[in-house]
């Protein structure tokens, strides 16, 4: 939902917590049009509401991007090969729905119409960005999923494109919307984006309980733990950590479970894992570590008198 700008405290953490968009219209930064082409740079060419720049004999006002004059005479020689889909026809358009959506209040008319320019242009910033409340007006969640996607494929700005995928992944998970495997993929499409990004590794941590995925599982656990604060925290998603390594028959259990138990000595979990691993593997020196381990978190004397009895054995007769 929009909120008015005066009712959020800019001073506080609460913030941060915004997605901010600017509307579309002459007055964007970008103006009425942008041209997205092929580049490793992610620059683009586009519509400026400054003008009076153009007059200028000094150019270097923009941030990397391209700033066309004239945009729409531009546009008009890209669209010749289009048949009769000029630019003014794609206007007109963008102007019909305006008009439906905001003077008429038949949102579905103003739909048909932005729907219309995205046929022709798939990037047209200004109707990704209308459909998206047009369709939250109406209640068409898959529509606006689709919507969602097209604005994190055309959006060159990282937080944008993050912005959009986080939107996404609310009305998926929100309003049923599509599997928890989709879900699962936005989550990844949002860390490759931004690796530490910390509610995308809390909703790929969910997604992968619900759907019992231990390789998903693990590599959420791995990047919780190192992002985690409080060393119990820590101690839970590494211990976590380990029991996905152990599922999935790869290395780096037993080191997994020692780290948890070094972030917090008693935690059972690691304690039980480094007990098993020890088991698995017969080694002297790990099942003993594990027996000793085993009796500093026990609460009962006699079980606490056997394992260190089992440890000593251990060293004893195999350790020498």
């Amino acid at each position: 939902d929009e909120l008015d700008p005066s009712q959020v405290d800019w001073n506080t953490d609460e913030a941060v917590d915004y997605m901010l968009k600017q509307d579309p219209g002459d007055q964007n930064s970008l103006g009425s049009i942008r041209i997205n082409f092929p580049n490793e740079h992610a620059v683009y060419l586009h519509d400026t509401p400054q003008q009076t720049l153009f007059g200028t004999n000094a150019r270097f006002h923009s941030s990397g991007c391209v700033r066309v004059q004239n945009v729409r005479q531009f546009v008009d020689w890209l669209l010749e090969p289009n048949g009769d889909w000029s630019r003014t026809k794609i206007d007109a358009a963008v102007r019909r729905g305006s008009l439906y959506a905001e003077e008429l209040g038949e949102p579905r008319k103003a739909i048909t119409a932005f729907e219309e320019v995205l046929g022709q242009d798939p990037t047209h910033l200004g109707a990704l960005l209308a459909l998206e409340e047009l369709y939250r007006r109406v209640g068409a969640w898959e529509p606006l999923s689709r919507v969602l996607a097209a604005q994190a494929n055309a959006f060159v700005d990282p937080l944008a494109r993050i912005g959009a995928l986080e939107a996404r992944a609310a009305l998926l998970s929100g309003r049923g919307v599509g599997t928890q495997e989709d879900l699962g993929v936005l989550y990844e499409t949002i860390l490759s984006i931004h690796p530490a990004h910390p509610d995308a590794l809390r909703g790929l941590e969910a997604v992968a309980l619900s759907m019992q995925d231990p390789a998903r599982l693990a590599d959420a656990d791995r990047r919780l733990a190192q992002l985690a604060d409080d060393a119990s925290v820590r101690a839970m998603h590494t211990a976590r950590l380990g029991e996905c390594l152990e599922a999935l028959g790869r290395e780096g259990a037993l080191d997994a479970f020692r780290e948890a138990i070094r972030y917090d000595p008693e935690h059972l979990g690691a304690t039980r894992g480094l007990s098993r691993i020890a088991a698995a593997l017969d080694d002297p020196a790990v099942l003993a570590e594990a027996a000793r381990q085993e009796a500093s978190v026990s609460q009962d004397p006699a079980t606490i008198a056997r394992l260190l009895a089992e440890s000593a054995e251990v060293r004893t007769h195999r350790l020498g």
